[in-house]
């Protein structure tokens, strides 16, 4: 998959990202903008129309419980999460989970 864009579509695609992210911020204030929502949008925006990338930009943001709690700054349930994720990556791949924390990468 070629995702290349030329210097036009690449500025279309940014005003796209821009208002997305302000009808965002009209659809759910309680949240706002997030510093990385445009990375998301822009990866939606590239393949989907402006619409379907507004659906499923939400629905990500608003359903999956750990971006979520990204976006809302809710760090014991971040940290619930993480530790969940440790759990079963150390049930899963325990060689990979010991190397991990043997390199120092710890969730």
């Amino acid at each position: 998959m070629d995702l290349k864009l030329d210097e036009d579509k690449s500025r279309r695609v940014a005003a796209e990202v821009k208002r997305l992210l302000q009808l965002f911020e009209l659809y759910r204030p309680d949240i706002r903008y997030v510093q990385g929502m445009s990375y998301l949008a822009w990866i939606f925006l590239i393949r989907l129309n402006p619409y379907c990338s507004f659906v499923c930009f939400c629905n990500l943001v608003l359903n999956d419980p750990f971006v979520h709690a990204l976006y809302m700054f809710d760090e014991p349930r971040i940290r619930r999460i993480v530790a969940y994720f440790d759990e079963c990556l150390a049930d899963k791949k325990p060689k990979l989970h010991k190397h991990l924390h043997a390199s120092g990468v710890d969730s």
